[in-house]
């Protein structure tokens, strides 16, 4: 398995979807990965945008998200960061 990280600004928009995105690829395509994203001046706790929500239910995937900042246990654990 591997641990895919996605970081972006504040994680409520790109790297959300990024990872998304990435989990309904690999579910389809059978392939066993662990996707998280973080953003490094995020404000923990928070939901997604609207708009990202919106754009992610759009395209049937599940819309629940919560902030997170970038921090050494999510580099640690990750195989691959994506920016």
């Amino acid at each position: 398995m591997m641990n895919v990280l996605f970081v972006c600004m504040g994680n409520t928009c790109r790297s959300p979807m990024a990872a998304k995105i990435l989990e309904k690829k690999a579910k389809e395509h059978h392939i066993d990965l662990q996707i998280q994203s973080a953003g490094i001046g995020a404000v923990e706790g928070f939901p997604a945008s609207e708009h990202a929500r919106s754009v992610i239910k759009e395209y049937g995937m599940d819309d629940s998200h919560t902030t997170q900042r970038i921090n050494q246990r999510l580099l640690d654990w990750a195989d691959l960061v994506l920016t």
